[in-house]
C-alpha cells in the first residue's frame, strides 16, 4: 500500500480542503492502471514541518512495492500526477515529488487492513 507523505503548510488549508486533497490524491494515484490499486489502498499523511519555507511543499510516495508494471515511466507519471493535484490547491508553491519504490523482500509485515 503506497503512502503519500506531504510536508507543507497544511495549517493554512481549511479542513474541508484537506479532506478534499486527501480524497483527490488517493483517486489520482489509483487511476494509474499499472499500479493495480484502489483508492482505499493509498494512505495520505499530512505533515507540518517545524521549519520549512512557507511556499514549498515536498511530497514523498513510499511503500510502493516494486513490480514489473511499475516502470520508471509509470513512477514518473505518478510523480507528475501527484504534483499536479497538489498544485491545484497550492498554485503559487514550489512542489517537489519523490517516488521511492520498495522491495518487500527487504522487510515488510502488516495486519489485515480494516477497509
Amino acid at each position: 500500500m503506497p503512502i503519500v507523505e506531504l510536508r507543507g503548510p497544511w495549517s493554512k488549508l481549511p479542513l474541508s480542503d484537506s479532506h478534499a486533497l486527501n480524497r483527490e490524491l488517493k483517486e489520482c494515484v489509483a487511476e494509474i492502471a499499472e499500479l493495480e490499486i484502489s483508492p482505499g489502498q493509498v494512505s495520505c499523511q499530512f505533515i507540518t514541518p517545524y521549519i520549512q519555507d512557507e511556499r514549498e511543499i515536498t511530497v514523498i510516495v513510499w511503500g510502493l512495492f516494486k513490480r514489473p508494471k511499475r516502470t520508471e515511466a509509470v513512477r514518473r507519471r505518478l510523480a507528475e500526477r501527484v504534483r499536479d493535484q497538489v498544485a491545484k490547491h497550492f498554485p503559487d508553491h514550489f512542489i517537489e515529488v519523490f517516488v521511492n519504490p520498495f522491495d518487500p523482500k527487504q522487510g515488510f509485515a502488516a495486519t489485515h487492513h480494516p477497509h
